[in-house]
């Protein structure tokens, strides 16, 4: 996937990652994994007791109120801006495909698969 870069975007723990500088963290809960080489504009913590690990200057924008109070209890400064970047996605990429059922459920990494959710969906759908 190429993007605003115009080069191909890879998960920053991904080994051709390695020595690439800087790491732009914009959606879901990456903060918790960004280093000093990391520029941080939208993510977020996905737990309590996740530690900051990195510069507080390099957070130019957070995903929301829980993450920008940690930022600040960090050292860095108040009135980031707020807001999940992925919300700006369709202006970027927004294929035409056509639907093949009803309800869509996309369900984060660590309950997807196919035993997970079963209450959620009809059997005919669990093919």
């Amino acid at each position: 996937m190429t993007m605003l870069a115009e080069r191909p975007a890879i998960n920053s723990l991904h080994p051709d990652a390695a020595g690439l500088a800087p790491i732009h963290y914009v959606v879901g809960s990456g903060i918790r994994t960004a280093t000093a080489e990391a520029v941080v504009w939208g993510s977020g913590f996905i737990g309590s007791n996740d530690a900051l690990r990195m510069p507080v200057e390099q957070i130019l924008a957070v995903r929301g109120p829980l993450t920008a109070r940690r930022v600040v209890e960090a050292g860095g400064a108040l009135g980031l801006p707020m807001g999940d970047p992925a919300l700006l996605l369709p202006l970027f990429y927004d294929p035409d495909i056509a639907p093949r059922y009803d309800i869509g459920l996309i369900q984060h990494f660590r309950e997807a698969g196919p035993n997970r959710c079963r209450a959620c969906r009809p059997a005919s759908a669990c093919a």
